[in-house]
């Protein structure tokens, strides 16, 4: 897929604007564009209202974009986040 991709979220709250942006991250990293997907979850997971669980869910797989993006370092990251999370889980 070539081209820009933009979207506009200004008339979608809450979770469903949360859901989109994780869709369309892996929309992106499945169509080649790992990279604009890592941006993706960068923006989503800065987002305030992201539950705990749902950025646990979706952590392994912005991981994954990352190693396929080919930036180890925000791979590295999003993974040791992740285990983190799951570590505090944990009683």
């Amino acid at each position: 897929m070539a081209g820009q991709y933009f979207i506009a979220l200004e008339f979608i709250d809450g979770y469903d604007a949360l859901a989109l942006l994780r869709a369309a991250a892996h929309l992106l990293e499945t169509n080649g564009a790992p990279a604009k997907a890592v941006e993706t979850y960068r923006r989503l997971f800065a987002a305030r209202e992201l539950p705990r669980e749902l950025r646990v869910a979706w952590l392994g797989d912005a991981a994954r974009a990352a190693a396929a993006a080919n930036d180890r370092a925000r791979s590295e990251a999003w993974n040791r986040e992740l285990d983190e999370l799951a570590a505090a889980k944990q009683p």
